[in-house]
Order: C-alpha cells, then sequence, then structure tokens
C-alpha cells in the first residue's frame, strides 16, 4: 500500500469517515493496522494514537510504523505505551507480535501514558 493510501485512510479517520484499504482500515471511530488497533476517537471527538513505533518503544512492522507515523500527523493525543519486560518475536515474524501488541493495547485503553498536543 502506498503511502497515499495510508494518507486517505487517516484523512478518512480524522473527518470520522469509514475507509479500507489492503493493510488499514478505520470505521470513523477506531483505526486499525492490519487487525491491530492504532488509533481511536475519545468521547469529546479528540483522536488518539497508539505509538506502535520504534521510538514509542513497540515497533510491530515497518507497515504499522509507517501507518502510525501518518496517523500522527492529524492526531491529538498521541499515547505512549508505557515499556513493560514483554519480548515480541523478531522483526518478520510479526504475527505474534500482533497478538501480544493486540492484547496490550486493550489494557492500555484503560490507564495509559499520553502525550497531548
Amino acid at each position: 500500500m502506498s503511502r497515499k493510501s495510508h494518507e486517505r485512510i487517516v484523512e478518512a479517520w480524522k473527518h470520522n469517515h469509514p475507509a479500507r484499504e489492503k493493510t488499514m482500515s478505520t470505521d470513523g471511530l477506531n483505526l486499525f493496522s492490519y487487525d491491530l488497533q492504532i488509533g481511536l476517537t475519545d468521547g469529546a471527538g479528540k483522536k488518539i494514537v497508539l505509538d506502535y513505533t520504534k521510538d514509542g518503544g513497540h515497533f510491530i512492522s515497518q507497515t504499522t510504523s509507517t501507518q502510525v507515523g501518518e496517523a500522527k500527523k492529524v492526531a491529538d493525543i498521541i499515547r505512549l505505551i508505557p515499556k513493560k519486560n514483554k519480548i515480541y518475536p523478531p522483526s518478520g515474524s510479526c504475527t505474534g507480535g500482533l497478538s501480544a501488541a493486540r492484547a496490550e493495547s486493550d489494557s492500555l485503553l484503560k490507564s495509559p501514558m499520553k502525550h497531548e498536543r
């Protein structure tokens, strides 16, 4: 998927419209990389991105990292994911990493660290 496709999905999310491509989708409120939630909309309408990047401390895949980077451009809040003593599979074996990350993102939606813009 090209950067233009990522931008189109992120713009749809920003404006609360559903959109879907091969590896990225939104229902207008939530944003996904594959099946991993990377963004959500809070009750006040603010767009929140979960920082699944190397710099954020939780690299999943290059594709997810690129998609998170695009979403950060329109986000009101970037949620830093607290570092834990977890070891994800090495790069290239993202399926297990995505499963672990999915479980972790579910728990983070309850009490994450925040970086407000």
